[in-house]
């Protein structure tokens, strides 16, 4: 008899514990969608914000009028008049017309221009790239923040610290 209720009490709480985990879910699952509804709220930057359009990213001006027809995977914001934006596995950089400005190959990220530079990763290294598209500062940091002040933070091994628009340390934390 005692074995059979330790089995009922087992069976029990492994169903209250699903419930549990399943009622989890669903309230989790309602809630980033309420949390991705409120994420593609336009933010207007040099006038444009991009905007998820069905399944694809374009470009509104502040009217609510489409500028540039949603075609792309990711859109990132105007900076520099220039914005990042990924079809498939290639990035660009586009001009607030969606002319295709510059072409970053081989990069699996980019971020938005700071200052002049942007910050992108080629090979799993931290570079940084100017409005041209030349790399000035050459993909060799485990990780880096964009330009703020005329530095940027950086991460290379153990080595922390932060570097100038030349890519020489100007502060180093261990």
């Amino acid at each position: 008899m005692q074995n059979t209720m330790g089995q009922r009490r087992r069976i029990l709480i492994g169903a209250a514990g699903i419930f549990l985990l399943l009622c989890f879910y669903l309230f989790w699952s309602s809630h980033i969608t309420c949390l991705s509804e409120s994420a593609i709220a336009p933010t207007f930057d040099e006038g444009l914000a991009s905007t998820l359009m069905g399944e694809k990213y374009g470009y509104i001006n502040q009217s609510g009028q489409v500028v540039i027809e949603p075609r792309y995977d990711e859109a990132h914001e105007l900076s520099d008049g220039l914005a990042p934006v990924r079809v498939g596995f290639r990035w660009n950089y586009i001009d607030k017309t969606g002319a295709v400005k510059i072409t970053v190959n081989g990069a699996e990220l980019v971020f938005p221009f700071r200052e002049g530079l942007a910050p992108v990763v080629v090979g799993g290294k931290w570079g940084f790239i100017d409005t041209k598209g030349n790399m000035v500062i050459e993909p060799k940091f485990d990780d880096a923040t964009s330009f703020s002040n005329g530095v940027a933070s950086v991460r290379m091994g153990a080595l922390r610290g932060d570097v100038d628009k030349t890519g020489n340390f100007v502060e180093r934390n261990r």
